[in-house]
């Protein structure tokens, strides 16, 4: 299976508050690049993100971000 990749750690907290998992995280402890499996419901959930389509728990993306910051701090 190939991965979708992303830098923008809005995206990845969007898509992952949509229910889809990071399934790893490469980082130098200020930025990551978040790696997801790569499947057609996703790219779905991508598109919509940039297109202002997609409706995520805002809690739940709010939560995400700062799991994700801390994610990417500890990764050193």
């Amino acid at each position: 299976m190939q991965d979708f990749k992303t830098t923008d750690i809005g995206l990845a907290a969007a898509i992952t508050a949509a229910d889809f998992k990071i399934s790893r995280i490469e980082s130098d402890g200020v930025k990551g690049t978040f790696y997801f499996d790569k499947t057609d419901e996703l790219l779905k959930a991508v598109n919509e993100y940039w297109d202002g389509s997609l409706f995520v728990n805002a809690r739940k993306m709010f939560e995400n971000i700062k799991i994700i910051k801390g994610r990417v701090r500890s990764s050193l």
